[in-house]
């Protein structure tokens, strides 16, 4: 029933809540001088999943919660550059891209939500944007290719028990190929 958006103002980054009938005016739930956007809601709707650049950490994920002081705990930051951060349906996990092994190619990771112990590593040679099925049984993400103006839709498969996760191999999906427009000078 509401909207997150990020806006600049008067020197600072805020994230901002609207209904999204666009009924009522916008409230500021967290501001500072880092840019930032909202990546996940809690299923519950009291938390909100963010990505904050950082000088010192590239990118981390914070919950900010959305009663009471409305201070963000990070949830996974480190030296890496964490983005894309979602919340599975039933709230009990988080996915995220990090390029924590290699610069120039992020890899999908789950790890309890909104905190536990052990991670996991879903992506095997790469992947971004990573979004949970309805049904929360699969994670999908987007995995780079070495081909030219390709990119394939890669998905792994997910069982929780507690804070254990077994995974599947990840597996294509579907194969997208770009098609040079006319202004391209395509054919």
């Amino acid at each position: 029933k509401d909207l997150v958006y990020t806006a600049r103002r008067e020197g600072k980054w805020g994230l901002y809540r609207i209904p999204s009938n666009a009924a009522g005016t916008a409230e500021l739930l967290f501001e500072d001088e880092s840019p930032k956007a909202a990546t996940s809601w809690a299923p519950d709707g009291a938390r909100l999943v963010f990505w904050k650049q950082a000088p010192e950490t590239n990118g981390d994920l914070f919950v900010l919660p959305l009663d009471g002081d409305r201070k963000p705990v990070p949830v996974v930051a480190t030296p890496a550059n964490e983005t894309h951060g979602q919340i599975s349906r039933d709230g009990k996990w988080l996915v995220y891209a990090s390029d924590e092994t290699k610069a120039d190619q992020p890899e999908i990771y789950a790890q309890p939500f909104p905190s536990g112990d052990g991670r996991y590593q879903l992506s095997t040679a790469g992947g971004d944007w990573p979004r949970w099925s309805a049904d929360g049984k699969r994670v999908f993400f987007m995995a780079p290719e070495a081909a030219v103006n390709r990119s394939v839709l890669s998905a792994v498969s997910v069982t929780a028990s507690g804070t254990a996760l077994n995974q599947s191999r990840p597996e294509p999906v579907v194969e997208f190929m770009a098609i040079n427009s006319p202004h391209e000078g395509g054919d």
